[in-house]
């Protein structure tokens, strides 16, 4: 029993916080998503942060507003 409280506490946090930063690494960790999803997720307007580094970070706010809109299919970009 307290093994199923421990698992449901840990489902319930949220994955991405709103206003929080969030490197590439830590997206594709945290939803579990691959590479060629983030691709996807670029065409359909999520812009990246770069701070003079080759290390690329998102706000979760943007990622939020990217789930909030249709993706493009895989074979067509946005206009």
């Amino acid at each position: 029993m307290a093994r199923a409280k421990s698992t449901l506490a840990e489902n319930s946090l949220p994955l991405l916080v709103a206003g929080g930063l969030y490197s590439q690494q830590q997206v594709i960790q945290l939803l579990k998503v691959t590479g060629a999803t983030l691709q996807r997720w670029h065409e359909a307007g999520l812009p990246k942060i770069q701070p003079g580094t080759k290390q690329v970070f998102y706000f979760a706010d943007d990622i939020f507003e990217v789930f909030r809109k249709p993706l493009p299919a895989k074979d067509q970009k946005r206009p």
